[in-house]
């Protein structure tokens, strides 16, 4: 679950820690940083648990089949983007098909930072493509700012060059000031890597206020993703 947004300006430092406390078979994590260090303050973003994934087959997908539901192509050229404003590393949408409720996308990070994989397995750059395609391109067209994740299985390390599949939940239509989608990320052949079950993001009704909110929350242990989104 996202807490707190953490914001960092230009050429600022901050001190962040993640902190693992064993729950069971698996692990409580915490991701926090500090907010003021007169005081030693902090202030928590992330929450959540971590569990060894149950042994089994890994599913194949039918990308043919896949892209026979999702015939619609997306000029990604005219399109405004998922990645605006972030940096090269984010410029990995290739190309994107739309169906009914779904989307599938082809994404390639780019060669220069093919050397990331090495040491992140589960790339933020890439993860940030998958949702923010969804929440663009599933929804009414409105600012959604992440919520939570209810679950992500890990199969696999990413790769440099895979597709994505991603499908609204059916109360979307219903009720549009959070919505839900599910996705799998999967290499060329189909395999499946990762699968995010119960992705959510709230509708934000003032986007420039929520970034003025943002801003203004350095140091403010009050602030939290909900109290933005309604700004």
């Amino acid at each position: 679950h996202f807490l707190n947004i953490f914001h960092l300006g230009d050429s600022e430092i901050k001190e962040a820690h993640t902190l693992l406390e064993r729950n069971g078979s698996g692990f409580k994590f915490v991701v926090k940083s500090k907010t003021n260090s007169e005081d030693d303050t902090w202030q928590e973003h992330v929450v959540g648990k971590l569990t060894q994934a149950a042994p089994g087959t890994t599913q194949k997908h039918d990308l043919k089949e896949l892209l026979e539901r999702c015939g619609t192509e997306v000029n990604l050229q005219e399109s405004e983007g998922v990645a605006t404003g972030h940096g090269p590393r984010w410029q990995n949408l290739k190309s994107l098909y739309l169906g009914t409720d779904e989307l599938l996308a082809l994404i390639e990070l780019p060669e220069e930072f093919s050397a990331d994989l090495e040491n992140y397995k589960l790339h933020p750059a890439i993860i940030d493509v998958v949702t923010g395609a969804a929440k663009h391109y599933l929804s009414d067209g409105a600012s959604y700012l992440p919520l939570s994740y209810k679950k992500v299985s890990i199969h696999a390390p990413l790769s440099q060059r895979l597709y994505a599949h991603a499908r609204a939940a059916v109360d979307n239509q219903q009720h549009k000031e959070v919505l839900t989608f599910d996705a799998v990320i999967m290499d060329e052949q189909g395999r499946e890597l990762v699968n995010i079950e119960g992705f959510s993001a709230r509708k934000i009704s003032d986007s420039a206020a929520t970034m003025k909110a943002v801003a203004d929350q350095n140091g403010n242990q009050e602030s939290s993703v909900a109290s933005l989104a309604e700004a």
